[in-house]
């Protein structure tokens, strides 16, 4: 796949993963990993902007699998699975991309 091929994919499977945490979030408002997970999509969105790459120290902050795994993997909601699987996709991704 092109570079700019993946780059399209992540864009997408990232505005995707900012809108399905919108609506638990929207469901939850105070649930920490929401929250957390929450935020850093709308950093990484920030920093991917315009074909932009997030720098070390910024990947370095991002941990929002690891907020799935712990927080989210467990809860048998399709809507919340979907989301993990999203999540794991983009990390998977972002590495790539980097």
């Amino acid at each position: 796949m092109k570079a700019a091929d993946q780059r399209k994919q992540f864009d997408a499977l990232l505005n995707d993963s900012k809108d399905s945490m919108g609506r638990l979030l929207a469901k939850a408002p105070d649930f920490p990993p929401y929250l957390s997970i929450g935020r850093q999509l709308r950093a990484l969105s920030l920093w991917t902007q315009d074909g932009k790459m997030p720098t070390r120290e910024q990947r370095l902050a991002l941990d929002f699998q690891v907020v799935a795994v712990r927080e989210l993997e467990s809860n048998s909601n399709p809507e919340v699975q979907q989301l993990v699987k999203k999540l794991y996709q983009l990390a998977y991704d972002l590495k790539r991309l980097s």
